[in-house]
Order: structure tokens, then sequence, then C-alpha cells
């Protein structure tokens, strides 16, 4: 008696592994929004600065502390974008 060949059967998904992944994947798309939202607010950030607006008056204008602020400029700086000294209220010097 001869015997067909057996394919191994991937089982399907099931309902509560396909939500997982189409929750990753969505959580993943935000993330990759987020980070470009954030490179966009630095770029409008050390543009605010270098048109002589204080840390206090940008902050004001997004709606929050001055430390995100900062860190915009912090890594503004590392990246070599902007070489002003940060003192948070005088604007850039020659500016």
């Amino acid at each position: 008696m001869s015997s067909l060949p057996q394919t191994a059967t991937k089982a399907l998904p099931t309902d509560h592994e396909l939500r997982q992944r189409a929750a990753i994947e969505l959580l993943t798309i935000h993330a990759e929004k987020k980070a470009s939202l954030r490179r966009a607010e630095r770029h409008l950030v050390v543009a605010a600065r270098k048109a002589g607006v204080t840390l206090q008056r940008i902050a004001d204008a997004l709606d929050c502390s001055i430390t995100p602020v900062r860190e915009h400029i912090i890594r503004a700086q590392a990246a070599g974008e902007f070489d002003s000294p940060m003192d948070g209220s005088e604007p850039p010097a020659g500016e």
C-alpha cells in the first residue's frame, strides 16, 4: 500500500495573534511618526533660537517646559547644527 507524501501544514494565526501583530504594527508606525515629529520640532527650535527667540518663549509656544527645548538645543549642538551657547534667556550672539 502506498502512502501519499505528507506536507507540513502551518497552523493559521489565531485571532489573538493577529490582534497582537496589528497592535505591534500600529505601535511601530506611531513610534516612527513621533520620531519624525521630534526631528521637525528640533529644527524649528533651532531656527527660533537662531532668530533670537528665548528658550522660555519657545517653550510657551510649544506648550511645554524649557527642559525639552533645552534637549533639542543640546542634540542640535551635538549634531553640529547649532553652535551658540545656551543660557536660557539671551539670544545667540551675533543674531
